[in-house]
């Protein structure tokens, strides 16, 4: 069972994530961050308990985080087009009936690593604003985690907010930059095992049809029925971030589907970067593979460090689990 951290920006794909985290036994979900990007962080906080007490787990602790980016970043437009002015797709949620706690995300992040030192995946699903806070109070937190799922970067497939950059990347690219340098360097993480980033590569390729929405509506699983709501009021949305009719890009999703199941994806290791320039190219994620390529011929050791980056998904897979999941069983 995967010891869990999510860090969400709520909106509609995260909805889902969460969801994951919250109803999958294969997870345990230890405590969600909320912070800006798709919306506002409050409304993050707000659209978290309202997804997590409609699953029924109003035992697992929301706390507020970063409600801006570290500096400056390229993304002029909001979410509102694709996410609905609430990150919700505007289907009129109720007020949850509790509150964020008073702690701090960044705080508490560190906090729980040091309560649970080697055990806990952080799962960083927005931009990496409140995870670079944490970083800042403890530049040891890397070494007190087990594992970290990034979603976020596009690199073939262009960008989402610019032609170049992906929403969690430049909403923030300084953050990410801080986030990328710390946790890919050599052994840094406790279990020794790079971090993982998924990126839209994946993400929209393996973009959910009709049959796995039908399956939302159909599901028994607590929450179910609202997450159905809100995805079928965002779906024709779809078509503007994929270029196809009648499918969603659940892209949080998959990358907490890469938690418990990273087979799912094929991976490729390098070092990551951001370029932090200001030009057309602001935001945008670079991963370096010449290292891979000039240790093969020189039959050298790989170096050691950088990002596990999925280059490539199991599409039927993903899909079939999703459908296994929603139908109360295991994925």
């Amino acid at each position: 069972m995967a010891r869990v951290v999510l860090d969400c920006d709520t909106g509609t794909d995260d909805a889902g994530a969460i969801l994951l985290a919250a109803t999958d036994p294969r997870f345990s979900l230890e405590a969600m961050l909320a912070t800006w990007g798709n919306c506002s962080r409050d409304c993050a906080a707000r659209n978290t308990l309202a997804v997590l007490d409609g699953a029924g787990r109003d035992d697992v602790v929301v706390h507020t985080g970063a409600d801006a980016a570290s500096g400056p970043a390229p993304v002029v437009v909001g979410a509102e087009i694709v996410m609905g002015a609430d990150g919700l797709g505007g289907v009129g949620i109720d007020e949850p009936p509790r509150s964020p706690s008073a702690e701090p995300a960044a705080e508490a992040l560190v906090r729980l690593t040091h309560d649970s030192p080697g055990v806990l995946t952080l799962v960083a699903l927005a931009p990496l604003s409140t995870i670079a806070g944490a970083l800042a109070l403890d530049p040891s937190l890397p070494a007190r985690l087990a594992d970290v799922v990034v979603m976020g970067g596009a690199f073939g497939i262009g960008g989402n907010v610019t032609a170049a950059a992906e929403a969690n990347i430049g909403h923030d690219p300084i953050a990410a930059a801080a986030v990328f340098d710390a946790f890919g360097g050599p052994a840094a993480l406790a279990s020794g095992r790079p971090p993982r980033l998924v990126p839209l590569d994946v993400t929209v390729p393996s973009a959910l049809t009709r049959r796995e929405l039908d399956a939302v509506a159909a599901s028994r699983l607590p929450g179910a029925s609202l997450l159905h709501e809100v995805w079928d009021a965002i779906w024709s949305t779809g078509l503007l971030e994929t270029g196809w009719p009648d499918v969603w890009p659940a892209h949080d999703l998959l990358a907490t589907w890469c938690v418990v199941e990273p087979d799912v994806c094929t991976w490729v290791r390098a070092p990551l970067a951001v370029d932090l320039g200001g030009g057309a190219a602001w935001g945008a994620t670079v991963a370096d593979h010449r290292r891979a390529r000039y240790a093969a011929w020189t039959s050298a050791a790989p170096p050691e460090g950088g990002w596990l980056v999925a280059t490539e998904v199991d599409v039927d897979r993903f899909h079939a689990g999703v459908r296994t999941w929603l139908a109360g069983g295991r994925g």
